[in-house]
């Protein structure tokens, strides 16, 4: 029955293992979901012992608590930062001053002050493509000189910005400092460039196995186009020598020009299986890498004129002013060392262009052609169709000595039954027979093989060229 009016009730369970007095702060929940009790008495709950366990309170409050709202808000308001610019460029410009480790202000003096080597190129190049433009002006001229706390307001690519502002002309400063940097670079790569080229231009010119090549090629087409047009003639565009292995037989059609051309050479002038080898600087004088020089020649001259400006402009200011800008000091040495690089790099080019110029007059070459790429292919097309003649060659070999081998062993099978057949007179004249025969049909079968006799008609035409060169 119920307690009487008055008393009180029986004790309450007592509070679950872990239970302590609640926190005065929140605390991170974790969202288990809790068992009911009438499942409890079964349960491996019902064995378990909390009581002996020590807990880290202070631990668990501070890794678990959360923060206080109004209080984190009021806290990040404070620090709060005003971002005029736009995103994406206050992020080009927060990644670059964290590659300097620099404060805006180091920065501007640094620039002012014309000391470059506290940069990488590539930070100048990123200067360069971070100069602020008008629309960046109008957005900071209200912060110009303004006092310390008013900046103070602003974030890091703001006030990078207002420094960098200070500085006058400064993209054309900031190509100046890039061309002083790259300049030792770039002129040492141009004249190794340039020897590297001269050298090709040269070997083209006075190499003599390129003009045996001709005169072979010149005295064959005439004998292939007598009677036409396009016979009796004392020259030949060089466009024609990498459709050589494209003139194809009429009668075998895996069989070129080139083939016979390689075969001569193989034959009667080996010393023509040099030239692959003798034109491999040539690769370096090619008519795309002559251009790539000569417009890296132009950018190295339109470099030194914009710093020559530059300077001028500089110099004129600093007559007027008090404060002397130290950009016409530095830089100033510097020009006069690179004019005399560069002066010496355009005479070298120069004369480069000249005998470029002098080679296609040489091997009347059009603007169309590049000279050194049909040398190059010409000489890979002729390596390759050597060794497919000397493949071919061994093939024929092999298979001629095959030939021989059998026609042999049946030659010696007939003469052992010969030998049987001693005793009738008329039979011995007969075998005789066919062993003259046998040994004819060896060689036919031979020069069937090695191509129906086409060695001999080929023997012939040396012959003759080789006559006439005498």
């Amino acid at each position: 029955p119920p307690p009487p009016p008055g008393m009180g009730g029986p004790p309450g369970p007592p509070p679950p293992p872990g239970m302590r007095a609640k926190p005065k702060m929140k605390l991170r929940k974790l969202n288990w979901k809790k068992v009911p009790k009438n499942q409890l008495s079964e349960s491996i709950f019902r064995h378990l012992q909390l009581q002996g366990i020590k807990i880290d309170i202070p631990m668990l409050i501070e890794y678990f608590k959360i923060p206080d709202a109004k209080k984190k808000k009021k806290k990040t308001n404070k620090k709060e930062k005003k971002q005029l610019l736009d995103l994406k460029r206050a992020n080009h410009i927060g990644l670059l001053m964290s590659m300097l480790k620099m404060t805006p202000k180091e920065i501007g003096t640094a620039l002012v002050k014309c000391k470059d080597d506290k940069f990488t190129e590539d930070n100048i190049k990123g200067f360069i493509k971070l100069v602020p433009t008008d629309t960046d002006f109008q957005l900071l001229k209200e912060f110009i000189d303004a006092p310390p706390e008013v900046l103070d307001t602003l974030g890091p690519p703001e006030q990078f910005y207002l420094e960098i502002m200070k500085i006058p002309r400064l993209e054309s400063r900031l190509r100046a400092f890039l061309f002083k940097r790259q300049f030792a670079t770039n002129v040492a790569r141009l004249t190794e460039d340039v020897e590297l080229c001269h050298n090709g231009v040269k070997i083209m010119r006075d190499n003599k196995l390129i003009g045996l090549f001709l005169e072979l090629i010149l005295y064959i087409g005439n004998f292939l186009n007598q009677g036409t047009n396009a016979g009796n003639a004392f020259g030949f565009y060089l466009d024609i020598l990498p459709k050589l292995k494209d003139t194809k037989s009429p009668v075998k059609s895996e069989y070129s020009l080139l083939h016979y051309i390689a075969y001569y050479a193989e034959k009667k002038k080996p010393k023509l299986l040099r030239l692959p080898e003798q034109l491999v600087p040539i690769s370096k004088a090619t008519a795309e890498y002559i251009t790539s020089i000569s417009l890296e020649t132009t950018e190295m001259r339109g470099g030194l004129h914009n710093l020559q400006k530059e300077l001028d402009v500089i110099s004129t200011q600093n007559q007027d002013s008090e404060k002397k800008d130290p950009f016409e000091k530095v830089m100033g040495k510097f020009f006069k060392e690179a004019q005399e690089g560069v002066k010496k790099l355009v005479g070298e080019v120069e004369q480069l262009m000249a005998d470029n110029k002098e080679l296609y007059t040489y091997y009347c070459g059009t603007k169309e052609m590049c000279l050194a790429t049909i040398f190059i292919e010409f000489s890979r097309d002729f390596e390759g169709t050597v060794k497919s003649n000397q493949e071919r060659e061994a093939r024929v070999a092999k298979a001629a000595e095959k030939k021989k081998r059998n026609k042999l062993k049946n030659k010696s099978t007939k003469t052992s039954i010969k030998k049987k057949k001693m005793f009738n007179e008329d039979g011995e004249e007969e075998e005789e027979d066919e062993e003259e025969s046998s040994g004819e049909e060896i060689v036919e079968e031979i020069i069937e093989v090695s191509g129906s006799g086409e060695e001999e008609i080929i023997e012939e035409i040396i012959e003759e060229y080789s006559e006439s060169e005498e």
